[in-house]
């Protein structure tokens, strides 16, 4: 990538709306309207001077109409001067509100409304003075808004020109002569006149040009009221007398310049509301239209965004980026071109044409060279909407499927400046984009990009994650002659691709092996590394203790080590080849299948415990005896779990792995094929371990034992309870009833317990480390006594203090035993370096309950002081339901 294509921006669209347009203002010509009010005035001139007067008392209606006139007027000027923010209306208000109460102070003092002066007496000199200051601050105002006075200067010009109203109406201010008695005027009210004539022509004139020949409704009946005050003061002038025609004439004007301001603000007012009002219309629909159109973009783009994120690979996005970019225009075809480091130019995804996305360039009708030089083309986005338009832009589209393209748009994939591919969009019809097809072609293709390198990481990831779970699982089974085996594993269908889901077998020595699943939850490559690191562990310790109870207790200690957050569990087999019992330990985990010759499967729920880390009094095991021909599986929770119904498939999958060993039994890798395929198992979304074994062993089978004796629990690690511990002989329980002490075992007496019907036989097994004795009684009252005189007799080494504890809760199981049992009473006693275990089994499969009794009870408290003295106990049916196991441990 080059210096000038990191330095180009990606450009996106924005959703801005267009500006708003500027409201209609509707314009009057001046010079129309000044023209048609002269034109007016003047024919109104010269119809009053053909000898018409008016009566006298007619001129109290004209003297009030023009201050009422001026009132109306004067509001709505005032108002919309303070909405538009216009200065020189604002000014105009200020002098015309001057005036309104100048010529209401007239009015009342006029002597044909008031005689003698009004309320306020003024005089004929006041009253006179009174109708020039009206002219001057209306003038005035209007020529200090044209020239543009500051706004600051209009309260005191204001406040100025009320106070002098007031101070003329009331004679506070010596005026020289301007009325004479016969009312006619004087000469300093004559040149008065001419004066303010002439002054209010100038303002009229300079308000005319600074609004322009055309301007607003308001400003040009301003003008339009200047002019007709300039024709009522020379009439007045004129006139020289009041009551003659041309002061009529003057009076009438007067009348006409307010009220023509009054109807004219009223005409503006109106015609702006209903332009208001249409404008008002026209923006909303111009508005509505474009956000139908920003939410077609928004739509659009937000589809896009959802097809690219659900989109995993680099394929599938550059698919769904060509499918969005065809429906989004309208244009049939697109392409993503995509070329990376040291590989060649791929198609990586199309739409509307024939071609294999993934496939490189040449390919599909697109060789590197050409692809490459849309490097520079596509550093900005390109819209060519013409066939000359592409041949001269893109000249090397000749041999590509761009030969016959009308239209073509081509846009750079980007992220943060780096370049990642380019997206052809094109038709070979004719076809003009608009800018909203443009806009949501440039938003996807950087969509594109963010969603691409997701996809190219998450590509790399994955394959890193993949090469890692190879690595990690066990690369191939070990070949035993007597245990054919097959294994699988299914990644999950999202995700890394990786997971804690993994299997192992342990060849131990030449007759077992150890056979191992576990479930490290979560996913990940964090998943990945504890799970690779509890494999190593297992096999590590297998190697020093086979015996499941300790490998679970080492695996405790590498939990608690690591420190890990995620929950792990194991499922740990040991299988003795020779004599075909297996010892099964479990972590939380689900219990193997095991299917014996004649197709019965039964689910190896002994030996189980909480999942590794989690506190524990300690790991158990049990033992289970298999017939040669049985079939082995062990599994993880992802072949039978259901995000939506849990583990409600165990049941389902026990009868499918019983029918399936049924039909392919002789071949177990078909097995396991099969129950991958009978389970969907490839399109879960979890990952699945699976390890099918069958035995085809041809040592003893201990079918016997498990059917006369309790499944013992595993002691705990250090304990030797290999096959090859020597067997002591017996002690007879002379205690009992009919004792037949003729049976005792011989010194060296096969793995296995029997009783003789009138008596009782102990079998002795001893270590450097640990003993175990077990002692077979029949249901006599007497088996507490016997079961005393034995604990006490092989536990002499033992301190005094802890054998009688033991000796006492010994004789509490054994006497619940003997009473609620309802058949033989098996016990057995072990000995370890650090935990002394007993155990009592009986033919009652119902749990012993633990309850308080009162202080006056005789009975009832023998588990209340196996649960004071024992440091663990606790009970397990037997696995056939004929009975209960009920245990005890001290510790040393």
């Amino acid at each position: 990538m080059t210096a000038r294509d990191a330095a180009v921006t990606p450009v996106v669209p924005t959703l801005e709306m267009a500006p708003r347009h500027p409201p209609p203002e509707r314009r009057l010509n001046l010079y129309v309207a000044l023209a048609v009010a002269a034109l007016a005035s003047a024919l109104y001139v010269v119809a009053l001077m053909l000898d018409f007067v008016p009566p006298r008392g007619l001129a109290v209606v004209f003297f009030a109409a023009a201050p009422i006139n001026a009132a109306f007027a004067l509001v709505v000027l005032a108002v919309r001067a303070r909405a538009e923010d216009d200065a020189a209306l604002g000014w105009f208000s200020a002098g015309l509100g001057v005036g309104w109460l100048a010529m209401t102070l007239q009015l009342i003092s006029f002597p044909a409304v008031t005689p003698g002066g009004g309320p306020l007496g003024t005089s004929d000199q006041g009253s006179a003075a009174l109708y020039l200051l009206f002219h001057v601050a209306t003038a005035a105002g209007a020529l200090a808004g044209a020239l543009g006075a500051p706004a600051r200067w209009r309260l005191p010009f204001t406040t100025v020109g009320l106070a002098l109203s007031v101070v003329l109406a009331v004679n506070w201010i010596p005026l020289p002569i301007l009325l004479r008695p016969d009312t006619s005027f004087t000469g300093p009210l004559l040149g008065l006149e001419y004066g303010l004539a002439a002054a209010t022509a100038v303002a009229a004139v300079v308000w005319i040009r600074r609004v322009r020949h055309e301007s607003s409704v308001l400003r040009v009946w301003v003008g339009v009221s200047l002019s007709l005050a300039v024709y009522e003061l020379l009439l007045n002038a004129v006139a020289a007398e009041r009551f003659s025609a041309m002061w009529w004439a003057s009076l009438s004007l007067r009348v006409a310049t307010y009220a023509v301001l009054a109807i004219g603000v009223v005409v503006s007012v109106l015609l702006r509301l209903s332009t208001t009002e249409t404008y008002t219309q026209s923006e909303l629909d111009r508005r509505e239209e474009e956000l139908r159109t920003s939410l077609g973009l928004t739509s659009q783009l937000l589809g896009c965004a959802q097809d690219l994120a659900r989109a995993v690979t680099p394929a599938e996005v550059a698919d769904a980026l060509c499918r969005d970019a065809v429906a989004a225009t309208g244009l049939r075809r697109s392409v993503l071109l995509v070329t990376r480091p040291d590989r060649p130019t791929v198609a990586l995804g199309s739409a509307g044409y024939e071609s294999r996305p993934g496939t490189e360039a040449a390919g599909s009708g697109w060789d590197s060279p050409y692809a490459s030089s849309f490097a520079p083309l596509a550093r900005s986005p390109l819209f060519l909407d013409t066939v000359e338009a592409v041949r001269e832009r893109v000249p090397a589209a000749e041999g590509t499927p761009l030969e016959e393209a009308a239209v073509l748009a081509v846009l750079p994939v980007r992220v943060a400046g780096e370049r990642l591919g380019t997206l052809l969009v094109w038709d070979t019809q004719p076809r003009l984009l608009d800018q909203g097809h443009r806009d949501v072609l440039t938003g996807q293709a950087s969509q594109g990009g963010q969603a691409l390198r997701r996809a190219l990481a998450f590509e790399n990831e994955a394959n890193a994650a993949s090469t890692l779970q190879r690595s990690l699982l066990s690369p191939a089974l070990p070949h035993l002659d007597r245990l054919p085996m097959a294994a699988r594993y299914v990644p999950g269908e999202r995700g890394l691709r990786v997971g804690g889901d993994w299997y192992d077998c342990v060849p131990v020595d030449d007759h077992r092996v150890a056979l191992v699943v576990g479930d490290v939850m979560g996913k990940g490559l964090r998943a990945a590394a504890v799970m690779g690191q509890m494999r190593t562990a297992v096999r590590s310790l297998a190697g020093a203790d086979a015996s499941p109870a300790a490998v679970l207790v080492g695996l405790d200690r590498l939990h608690s080590l690591l420190e890990v957050d995620e929950i792990a569990t194991v499922a740990y087999v040991l299988l003795d080849l020779e004599s075909c019992v297996a010892r099964v330990a479990r972590a939380g985990h689900l219990p193997p299948i095991l299917v014996d010759p004649d197709g019965r499967p039964v689910l190896l729920e002994e030996g189980g415990s909480p999942p590794l880390g989690t506190p524990t009094p300690g790991r158990i095991e049990a033992e289970v005896d298999i017939r040669p021909g049985s079939i082995l599986v062990l599994y993880t929770d992802g072949i039978v779990e259901d995000r939506a119904t849990g583990l409600d498939g165990l049941e389902g999958f026990v009868d499918l792995v019983a029918e399936t060993a049924t039909s392919k039994r002789t071949d177990v890798e078909a097995l396991a094929t099969e129950l991958l395929l009978r389970t969907s198992a490839t399109s879960r979304q979890d990952d699945i371990a699976l390890l099918v074994a069958r035995l085809e062993g041809v040592g003893g089978s201990r079918a016997a034992v498990s059917e006369r004796a309790p499944a013992l629990s595993e002691p705990g690690p250090g304990a030797d309870t290999d096959a090859s511990r020597a067997a002591t002989g017996s002690l007879p329980a002379t205690d009992l009833p009919a004792t037949d002490t003729s049976h005792a075992a011989p010194s060296r007496m096969p793995a296995e317990v029997s009783r003789h019907p009138h008596g009782s036989l102990q079998v002795g097994r001893s270590t450097p480390t640990a003993a175990e004795y077990v002692w077979v009684f029949p249901e006599v009252p007497q088996t507490a006594a016997a079961v005393r005189r034995h604990i006490r007799k092989s536990g002499r080494s033992l301190p005094p203090d802890l054998r009688e504890d033991i000796l006492l809760l010994a004789s509490e199981l054994v006497t619940n035993a003997v009473r609620h049992g309802g058949g033989q009473v098996t016990v057995r006693l072990w000995a370890g370096p650090e935990t002394i275990r007993v155990e009592v089994t009986d033919a009652n499969p119902h749990r012993p309950l633990a309850a308080d009794r009162g202080p006056d009870a005789e009975e009832g408290r023998g588990l209340l002081i196996v649960r004071a003295l024992a440091s663990r106990w606790g009970s397990a049916p037997l696995r056939d339901g004929s009975g209960k196991t009920v245990w005890f441990e001290v510790d040393r």
